[in-house]
């Protein structure tokens, strides 16, 4: 187990907690000084893949949060439970979108993500509009501006 080794978690209830996140074709791997192959996906890995791959403006890290909570009253395995809620209890999601703790603070604190992306993501899930139309316009993209040295303050 690296954790221990590289980042200093060196006591007992730490390094169980760790060697529990890997399956025993990964811990045989990590003995051996070799790596796992690929195996089958866990049930979290697979929701949050669906989730994030599926839909638009949701990344990983809120999929993760979503595939993980127990705040929405039922598990989410996919994308046809988020439907089912937007459709069920469109406040509850709103909710805990917007203000649970489980979705990442970065996230929660940008204007846009209140603003825009949670209610075109439930405009989405309702099916009150495709998702063509909904995700692929908007404001063009930016173009970066890059810093000189004369930008910067002395």
């Amino acid at each position: 187990i690296s954790g221990p080794l590289y980042y200093g978690f060196s006591d007992p209830i730490t390094m169980l907690a760790i060697y529990a996140l890997y399956n025993d074709d990964e811990r045989k791997a990590a003995l051996a000084g070799g790596r796992a192959t690929t195996s089958e996906p866990s049930a979290l890995e697979r929701v949050t893949r669906e989730l994030s791959e599926t839909l638009p403006g949701v990344g990983e890290n809120v999929a993760i949060a979503i595939a993980r909570t127990s705040a929405l009253g039922m598990k989410i395995n996919g994308v046809d439970d988020m439907r089912k809620l937007a459709l069920e209890d469109e406040t509850r999601l709103t909710t805990f979108l917007t203000t649970n703790d489980e979705i990442p603070e970065a996230t929660r604190r940008w204007p846009k993500w209140k603003g825009v992306h949670v209610p075109r993501l439930l405009s989405y899930l309702k099916g009150e509009s495709s998702e063509e139309k909904t995700w692929k316009t908007g404001d063009p993209p930016r173009k970066k501006k890059t810093r000189t040295m004369r930008d910067v303050d002395l």
